[in-house]
């Protein structure tokens, strides 16, 4: 039994959270593709949503960085007002403290819905950044045979004005949809300038890759766990009662 309450501690505390999404509180749909894998995988994750005014606890008790990778799969949301508008879901202090947090821990950060607008990233057509009514599609290099539609999600074609710190990794036949920043020493960022849903296969298919790459290459797999920390606490605590 001893033995047994043991393995029940220690399979709870070493399965940790390690991802964070960011969104708004109707962002369902864009959430999907990642969560759908970190679900099967059995990943743990929290959400924090920047339109419910709540404190972005970044920290542990002791200091220490809850996180290893923030995901934001929707980063911006259309701001209903007379005009119409399209805002960024992060504030700038969220923003501020995001970086600071990623640059000192060296966290990973993955970005969708990208509107190419940094210095060194701008659109490829600015007088139509948007696309497409019909069917284009992404890869990783020119010969590459993995060829995935852009059906069902819009995105913004880009071009690279200086590459010093980018690294383009995907691409269409109307320019770069996929980057990697490295904005500082220690932080990295890859930014996708297309839209992410769970309804395409693109989109599940690149939240693999790029949670693949967090990941530093390889990506957990619990799967094979079937009882979430929560459970085996309780487990836990069931057997001491017996033992006593």
């Amino acid at each position: 039994m001893i033995v047994l309450l043991c393995l029940f501690i220690f399979s709870a505390t070493f399965i940790e959270t390690q991802v964070l999404l960011i969104g708004t509180s109707n962002s369902t749909n864009s959430f999907s593709s990642f969560e759908n894998i970190l679900i099967k995988r059995k990943i743990f994750y929290d959400k924090f949503y920047t339109d419910k005014q709540e404190s972005l606890k970044l920290l542990t008790e002791n200091n220490t960085p809850k996180y290893s990778i923030l995901i934001i799969p929707n980063s911006y949301y259309w701001w209903y007002n007379p005009y119409g508008n399209w805002q960024k879901i992060l504030t700038a202090e969220q923003e501020n403290m995001l970086n600071q947090y990623q640059n000192q821990y060296n966290i990973k950060r993955i970005e969708c819905n990208i509107y190419p607008s940094l210095q060194n990233v701008q659109p490829k057509d600015s007088a139509n950044p948007g696309c497409c009514s019909f069917e284009n599609f992404f890869y990783f290099n020119e010969n590459s045979n993995l060829k995935m539609s852009s059906i069902g999600i819009y995105h913004y074609p880009a071009q690279i004005a200086n590459s010093s710190n980018i690294t383009p990794f995907l691409f269409s036949d109307r320019g770069v949809i996929g980057t990697i920043v490295s904005n500082y020493q220690t932080q990295t960022t890859m930014q996708f300038y297309t839209a992410f849903g769970g309804w395409s296969s693109t989109s599940n298919y690149l939240a693999t890759y790029s949670l693949n790459w967090a990941f530093g290459g390889q990506m957990p797999d619990n799967s094979g766990i079937s009882l979430n920390n929560q459970e085996l606490y309780i487990y836990a605590f069931i057997i001491m009662i017996f033992l006593v």
